[in-house]
């Protein structure tokens, strides 16, 4: 029993980790475009 919850907890961590890091990198993408939008709307 401990085996099987230690297996589903360390594949959720993975999980987790790896959906971390998308969304950090998506994250960054989109604070970088509203940036460049919200640049290019103040300079008209």
């Amino acid at each position: 029993m401990n085996h099987i919850a230690f297996t589903i907890s360390s594949l959720l961590f993975e999980v987790t980790k790896r959906i971390l890091l998308l969304s950090h990198s998506t994250t960054k993408i989109a604070i970088q475009k509203v940036a460049f939008t919200g640049f290019g709307i103040n300079q008209r």
